[in-house]
C-alpha cells in the first residue's frame, strides 16, 4: 500500500477509473522515489494517458488517492500550438516558469537568465527568437522540454516524447534526458511504446495493461516476461548484449 513517505515524489493508492461499466484502470498502486527514472510500457488501450491524466489533475471521479510530492513538468505527447501561431521559442519556454509563479507577474532578470541557461543546455538557445513553427520535431521536443523544466518540477513526465524525431535525434533526447535527471535528481516518468528505447534509458520499468503488472529494474525484466504479460499482438524490442531486434509476434 502506497504511503505518505518523503522519499517519494510520486504515490498511487488503489487508484481505479471506469467509464460506465469499462474498466480503464483497475487498482494501480505504486510509488516513486526521487531520482528514479521509469519507463511506462503497455499496448494501445493500456490505460496509460488515463494514468497521466491522473497524476496531472485531469482525471475526474477516479476511485483511489495519488499524491505528487512537489512540483510536475509535463512533456505532452501532440503538439499544443498550430504551426501559424505567432510565437516564438522564447516565449514558450518563458511559460513554465509563468505556470510555476502566475501569468500575471513580469518575468524577472533571473527569469530570462534562467531561460536562457535551460535553452543554451539543450542546444537550442540560438533559436530563441525564431517562431515555433519553423522548428524541426527534434528542436520542437527540445523546446517542450525546456518549458517543464522552467517551472522547476519534482516529477518530470514524457508522454512519448520521441514523436517526430529520427532515431538519431531521439538517441540525442534521452542522453540529454539521462543528463538532467543525474544533474538535478529529478524523478521521471517516460511513457513510450520504444520499448527498446525504454529499456537502454530507464533505470526502472512499469508494465501496465489496465492493471499494474510490474514496477521493478529494467535488468530484471525479460522478453519472456513481457510476452507473459502482455497480449500477443503487442510488439516487441528485445534487448540483447549489442543491440536491439524487432520480433513480431505471430
Amino acid at each position: 500500500m502506497a504511503k505518505n513517505d518523503p522519499k517519494n515524489v510520486l504515490e498511487i493508492n488503489n487508484l481505479s477509473f471506469r467509464v460506465n461499466s469499462h474498466r480503464i484502470l483497475e487498482g494501480i498502486t505504486l510509488e516513486m522515489e526521487r531520482g528514479e527514472f521509469a519507463g511506462l510500457i503497455g499496448p494501445n488501450g493500456a490505460g496509460k494517458t488515463t494514468l497521466v491524466r491522473a497524476i496531472i489533475g485531469e482525471l475526474e471521479e477516479h476511485e483511489g488517492t495519488v499524491r505528487v510530492n512537489g512540483r510536475i513538468g509535463y512533456l505532452p505527447q501532440y503538439s499544443e500550438f498550430s504551426r501559424d501561431f505567432p510565437i516564438t521559442v522564447r516565449e514558450v519556454a518563458a511559460m513554465g516558469i509563468y505556470r510555476r509563479k502566475g501569468f500575471l507577474r513580469k518575468l524577472t532578470a533571473d527569469d530570462h537568465e534562467k531561460i536562457n541557461a535551460l535553452m543554451k543546455q539543450v542546444g537550442i538557445c540560438e533559436l530563441s527568437e525564431r517562431r515555433v513553427g519553423t522548428l524541426s520535431g527534434g528542436e520542437y521536443q527540445r523546446l517542450m522540454l525546456v518549458r517543464a523544466l522552467a517551472a522547476e518540477p519534482d516529477l518530470l513526465i514524457l508522454d512519448e516524447p520521441e514523436a517526430g524525431i529520427d532515431e538519431m535525434g531521439k538517441a540525442s533526447f534521452y542522453r540529454l534526458v539521462n543528463d538532467l535527471k543525474k544533474s538535478r535528481n529529478m524523478t521521471i516518468l517516460l511513457i513510450s511504446h520504444d520499448i527498446g528505447m525504454v529499456f537502454d534509458a530507464c533505470d526502472r520499468i512499469i508494465c501496465l495493461n489496465k492493471t499494474l503488472h510490474c514496477h521493478k529494474e529494467v535488468r530484471s525484466v525479460s522478453a519472456e516476461d513481457l510476452k507473459k504479460i502482455f497480449s500477443t499482438d503487442f510488439d516487441f524490442l528485445i534487448r540483447s548484449k549489442d543491440h536491439f531486434e524487432r520480433e513480431h509476434s505471430q
